[in-house]
């Protein structure tokens, strides 16, 4: 059985989000100030992270909405137990690292845009949220990025050193 087609769309679109966001998050931060690109680069940034929150919500609804298929029955209960546990932690990281870098854009006294909308403030200008969320909103992707890799590891150990019944790609391609 495979995911209802509208939430296989929906997760690789996130997943190119996010993929995109960490890239963009890294090579940006890099950026000297003066460089005529960074603002470029922050402007799409933020966009894509307040895209990232509504296909969240989608991601979300659908879940709720549709059924989702069971682990193969082969799988050992340890790893459909590490599976959950790494679902738990990708769901609020997908949502807590867009909204923590929307508080810090925010209190930075700076706009969060999505593309061309001006999205409401959250939050007036505040130093130490700032600096709080600036930490928060590094740390979160950093964990993130180490949860989507082990995702990704986890997706080609079944997929290429298991037995073809193992392929739990299938359920969402």
């Amino acid at each position: 059985m495979k995911y209802h087609i509208l939430l296989r769309l929906v997760h690789w679109l996130m997943a190119m989000c996010i993929i995109g966001l960490i890239i963009a998050g890294w090579y940006m931060t890099g950026l000297a100030p003066e460089d005529e690109s960074r603002p470029d680069f922050y402007h799409f940034h933020k966009s894509f992270g307040v895209l990232l929150l509504f296909l969240f919500i989608v991601r979300i609804l659908l879940r709720i909405f549709t059924k989702i298929p069971a682990l193969p029955e082969t799988i050992r209960p340890v790893e459909k137990k590490l599976s959950h546990i790494a679902h738990i932690f990708l769901y609020t990281l997908m949502l807590t690292v867009p909204v923590i870098g929307y508080i810090f854009s925010n209190s930075g006294g700076y706009d969060v845009p999505l593309f061309s909308i001006k999205m409401p403030s959250i939050t007036d200008k505040n130093k130490e949220l700032f600096d709080l969320a600036r930490q928060a909103h590094w740390i979160s992707a950093y964990i993130l990025s180490g949860i989507l890799l082990l995702h990704i590891t986890a997706v080609i150990k079944h997929r290429f050193f298991e037995p073809a019944e193992n392929n739990v790609i299938r359920r969402m391609t």
